[in-house]
């Protein structure tokens, strides 16, 4: 099963025009969760336990999934920079991507793990910046 990924990009777009920067926008399919998958969300608007922006999320996803479609997605995870996940997950997938198809899998969540997961966006803010070799 492959998450609707072009009409995610356009999720991800309206998303990024509406409130501004992304630092993560993947779906996931999780061991505990396996005929859904979850949105991971990072972005310095979105903070863990803030309804609205699940509710802002879900408003997109209306807009661009079909009926069918929607029914694949299984929940919007929003991840702190703060949350150990976030660095582990960036760790894991070694780079900054935008746009582009990352496939990890493993466990990422305690006990639980990450069948598959397609990453849309991954900047890491506290990456450290590039170098000069000039």
């Amino acid at each position: 099963m492959t998450p609707p990924i072009n009409k995610l990009r356009k999720v991800l777009e309206a998303l990024v025009e509406k409130h501004g920067e992304v630092w993560l926008f993947a779906a996931a399919r999780r061991s505990k969760s396996i005929h859904y998958w979850d949105l991971l969300l990072a972005a310095p608007w979105a903070r863990k336990g803030d309804s609205s922006i699940v509710r802002a999320v879900d408003a997109v996803l209306k807009d661009v999934l079909s009926a069918s479609e929607n029914r694949q997605i299984g929940r919007v995870m929003v991840i702190e920079k703060s949350h150990p996940f976030f660095e582990e997950f960036f760790r894991r997938i070694g780079g900054v991507y935008d746009q582009a198809m990352v496939h990890v899998s493993g466990p990422l969540f305690g006990d639980e793990s990450i069948i598959e997961a397609f990453v849309l966006r991954a900047d890491n803010p506290q990456r450290a910046p590039a170098r000069d070799t000039a």
